[in-house]
This record gives structure tokens, sequence and C-alpha cells, in this order.
């Protein structure tokens, strides 16, 4: 015969966290983006300075004055931007981090990892490649206000829920190769004194810039439609669960 008194057995089942409005650090964070897009214009216009010096040089008609209006101008732009990278990614983190740990409140179907791992995952080398999109991706899907997730046909799955994640991604990770290839090219540049390899160098450097610009406007976008979905989502669970 069991003990009346006895307490009752212990659950083991897993604490889901509750839903904590994300809106403020995202729309802090969608601000944060729109500077660096203005100081990313910013550069375009400070490589474009750079070309006209640089064909003024080929000709044989540049100056050292305009050497060191070009050279101050890309480098201040070039600080004010590592400077407000490294506040964005602070931001982009703690949103990141929150938008998924809201998940299992939003009784998302799948999610594959927790809040700390799917953030730390962005500081793994080669598994950042595939990871951060599908955390991305997660929360994207997760944060609808009907369960994409649910859906059973892959087709639609697909077209409602990948692609905007995807282009994100594919050009952060293009842009984010480019930068790295124009710095190299420059530096060759300055070694050999080859004018025409610095020109494709700029080049180089701003279809990165305008790749890195169209990456921020689709970020924009996930952030902000990824936090309006879970306000939707988490009123529209607490209607269905006042009904009952």
């Amino acid at each position: 015969m069991s003990n009346p008194y006895q307490s009752p057995p212990f659950s083991r089942l897993p604490l889901v966290p509750p839903y904590i409005p994300i809106g403020p650090i995202a729309y802090l964070f969608i601000g944060i983006v729109v500077f660096q897009l203005v100081l990313a214009m910013a550069s375009i216009g400070a490589s474009v300075l750079n070309l006209d010096f640089l064909q003024k040089a080929s000709n044989g008609i540049a100056n050292q004055q305009e050497a060191d209006i070009v050279d101050f101008s890309v480098a201040a732009v070039a600080l004010l931007r590592m400077l407000v990278f490294f506040v964005a990614i602070v931001f982009y983190l703690i949103w990141f981090y929150r938008a998924y740990r809201n998940l299992p409140a939003l009784r998302a179907v799948e999610v594959y990892t927790s809040p700390g791992g799917a953030v730390g995952f962005h500081f793994i080398p080669c598994a950042n490649l595939y990871f951060v999109y599908r955390g991305m991706r997660e929360i994207w899907l997760g944060s609808h206000p009907k369960d994409l997730h649910a859906i059973k046909s892959p087709m639609i799955k697909h077209l409602v829920g990948a692609p905007i994640v995807g282009f994100w991604w594919g050009l952060h990770l293009v842009s984010g190769f480019l930068a790295p290839v124009a710095v190299r090219f420059i530096e060759m540049g300055e070694r050999q004194q080859n004018i025409s390899m610095l020109q494709n160098a700029v080049l180089i450097d701003i279809l990165s810039d305008l790749l890195h610009m169209a990456a921020g406007l689709l970020l924009v976008c996930i952030v902000y439609f990824s936090t309006l979905h879970q306000e939707e989502r988490f009123e529209l669970d607490q209607k269905l669960s006042a009904s009952r």
C-alpha cells in the first residue's frame, strides 16, 4: 500500500525557459547595422577616390597632397568600420542567443542544440560555416506564427524558410572571402609598385563592400521579421492557452 504522505516522484522533464521579448535588443542591433551600411557606402566612396588617384598616378599627374587625402580617408573609414563591427558582433550574439532561447517557449518543433551551443558554433572554425546558417534558419522557421517545421512538403518548407537565410549567409561568406583577397593584392601591388594590381585590389574591395551591404540588408530583414514573428507567435500561443 502506498504511503499517502509520500512526496510525488521527482520529474526529470527539462524545464522550458520562459519567453522573453527581444524587441529592444533587435531594434538596437538593426540601428547599428544601418550605421554599418552607411559606413560601407563611405568606404566605397573612399575606394572611388583611391581609384581616381591611382589613375592619375599611372598618368604621372598625381601629387603627394592627393595621396595623403586618399590615405587618410581610407584609413579613417576602415578604423571606424572596425570599431562599429565589434559593437555589432556583441549585439548580434545577444540577439541570436535570446531569439534561439525563446524557441522552446514558442513550441518550435526542431531545435538542434542549446542557445549557448548555437552561439558557440560562431567561434568554431569550419563548423561555423554550416552551423551558424543552421542556427539562424532554426530561428527563422521556429519564430514564424505558423510552425513551418510542421509543413510536410519539403518543397514548400524550402521555399518559405530557406532562401532569405541562405542568401544572407552566402553573401556574407563571399564578402568575407573577398576582403582579405583585396588586402593581399594591395600588399603585392605596393611591393611590386604595380598600379594595375592596386586598381584591381580596389575593385575587389568595392565588390566586397557591395556584397556586404546586400548581406546587411538581408540580416536586417531576418532580425526584424523574426522578432516580429516571435511576438506574434507568443501572443497566439497565449490566446490558444487561455481558450482551453
